[in-house]
């Protein structure tokens, strides 16, 4: 059986919250999460990230089927957040205070012992267990570009002010390309998917400490409290999903 811990939070100083969480269970046990970080304004953001969340969710809730194989699943992922691009772009087209709006988007799907991921932006997902933790999502930001080009490390990377700056999100344009992985999962692993208001504010080893210090209460919280104590310089959305551990 898979639990699902989610939080998300205003954090320490912006004066609104624009990322979206939504998830769920399929009929079949397997369970789906969407979380979704905004950009273009207070209104812009916060419109930008629950459509898209909204209109993602709704339609892995009504395409999915138990016996869909990892081709179908990306398709249909690719589907609904080209979907949600196309109403987040015709929004922000149709009003000018909106022009501009978009938003990243993580949406994964845990069935069996694998998960399924697709991704646009910079908001993460990883797999964790006791001994490591391994990012699932590559960045579409500026500084993942730098990195990937050797021009600075992973250590500047934390400091440089560019980070924040994307190089793709849903609703800017009126096309949008997601980034699929599916990877393997052991009875021990426990999935985290997080807007960078969680992964610029809790280091990788303290999500490890944490996540499994605290599978009795809520370790999404939990993470989201550690976030406000370094600083909570972002909105912070959190979803983890792990099995429960009598199973």
């Amino acid at each position: 059986m898979l639990k699902v811990y989610s939080k998300t939070d205003i954090g320490k100083v912006r004066n609104s919250n624009q990322d979206y969480l939504i998830s769920g269970n399929f009929e079949d046990g397997s369970v789906w999460a969407v979380v979704c970080d905004g950009m273009g304004g207070a209104n812009g953001g916060n419109i930008a990230s629950e459509i898209a969340a909204r209109v993602i969710s709704s339609r892995l809730c009504e395409s999915y089927n138990s016996d869909m194989n990892a081709d179908e699943i990306e398709d249909m992922f690719s589907c609904a957040i080209s979907e949600a691009n196309s109403v987040v772009y015709y929004y922000a087209c149709k009003n000018p205070d909106l022009l501009g709006m978009g938003t990243t988007v993580v949406a994964a799907i845990v069935k069996d012992k694998k998960i399924f991921v697709s991704h646009v932006g910079d908001s993460r997902a990883y797999i964790i267990n006791k001994k490591e933790i391994k990012q699932l999502t590559h960045d579409h930001s500026v500084v993942q570009v730098l990195i990937d080009q050797g021009k600075i490390t992973q250590e500047e990377a934390k400091k440089d002010p560019r980070k924040s700056i994307i190089t793709r999100a849903v609703g800017v344009t009126d096309e949008v390309y997601d980034d699929f992985c599916e990877c393997d999962l052991k009875n021990t692993d426990c999935i985290l998917i997080c807007s960078d208001g969680l992964s610029n504010y809790v280091e990788e080893q303290c999500m490890i400490s944490e996540l499994f210090s605290n599978l009795n209460d809520d370790p999404a919280q939990k993470l989201v409290e550690i976030a406000n104590e370094n600083g909570g310089g972002d909105n912070i959305s959190v979803v983890i999903i792990c099995r429960d551990k009598q199973n």
